[in-house]
């Protein structure tokens, strides 16, 4: 087991074979991640809590510069917030924990049904292809 100093000095060594490893063990790191959320369910929600009670002014400050940054974003959620969400997931078909997904934020009435985790996933994959558009 390495000690604390030679995880210091190796650092971004480390944390390089670590990515590499979860890379080519996704499946199972994925399993052992909602096992661990499981197994510390109560623990991770009151961290989770204290963290919001202890930061709460940094965390309210954050969160007005992101509507201030992303007004568009902000009217879009508002605008659509009476709309009735699918039955179902548009991609999966599930039918727990639905969200609405805009597109097209400048199309705020043009709403498709999720469930979170392909919400999650399809702006997973646009953050990372807008990411590759970028990169020099």
């Amino acid at each position: 087991m390495p000690t604390k100093e030679y995880y210091q000095s190796h650092k971004e060594r480390y944390f390089q074979t670590h990515q590499e490893w979860r890379e080519r063990n996704q499946e199972r790191y994925i399993q052992y991640e909602r096992q661990y959320y499981q197994d510390n369910r109560e623990r991770i929600l009151l961290k989770k809590k204290e963290y919001r009670i202890k930061h709460h002014d940094e965390l309210s400050k954050k969160k007005r510069g992101w509507r201030k940054n992303n007004k568009h974003k902000t009217e879009a959620h508002n605008a659509s917030k009476n709309i009735p969400l699918d039955k179902n997931c548009s991609f999966c078909g599930s039918t727990k924990y639905l969200e609405k997904h805009h597109p097209d934020y400048f199309k705020p009435l043009e709403t498709v049904t999720l469930c979170h985790s392909c919400h999650k996933r399809l702006h997973a994959k646009e953050k990372r292809h807008s990411l590759q558009v970028n990169d020099p």
